[in-house]
């Protein structure tokens, strides 16, 4: 069922990824899912938003949302263990931690993603100050989001029970 359902995500990318030659000589793996678009019947200047939809749901909402979500519903179970015997033997207060600071270190990141490709689908020409201020915003969180790698370690250092 696994195996089926990676199969069925990834197909997609399997399909319809080429490889762009640039007039500078670069090469890129791109995303093109105009073929689908123009298979449905969409206008030639609407076509992008097919590969924007796509990116808007595989990048911010099955990578953080939908993944953070399925950790909510075990986190508040395990949150009414806190301060009991079994916190003690377990370390409940730091896995509510580490699960809490998955959010807080991914979600900035996740959100101006969705933003980024929800404004593609429904505003096809932006500003390049806009776009510029979306690559910042997006460095920086990205940046942020790195910064879980060393909260991780320090956070279990400092909550380890001996």
């Amino acid at each position: 069922l696994l195996l089926l359902t990676l199969l069925l995500l990834s197909l997609p990318s399997l399909l319809y990824s080429c490889l762009a030659i640039y007039p500078s000589g670069a090469r890129h793996c791109v995303m093109d899912l105009g073929g689908v678009a123009a298979w449905v019947g969409m206008p030639v200047e609407r076509q992008q938003t097919t590969t924007s939809l796509y990116y808007l749901v595989y990048q911010p909402i099955l990578s953080y949302f939908l993944s953070f979500c399925l950790l909510t519903a075990p986190l508040v179970k395990i949150g009414r263990l806190v301060n009991t015997t079994v916190d003690d033997q377990f370390n409940i207060t730091l896995t509510i931690t580490l699960t809490i600071s998955y959010g807080v270190f991914h979600l900035p990141q996740a959100i101006i993603m969705f933003v980024r490709h929800f404004l593609s689908i429904f505003s096809p020409s932006l500003s390049y100050p806009d776009r510029w201020l979306l690559d910042v915003f997006h460095s920086f969180f990205l940046l942020l989001s790195f910064f879980s790698h060393l909260f991780l370690p320090l956070a279990c250092m400092v909550m380890e029970t001996e």
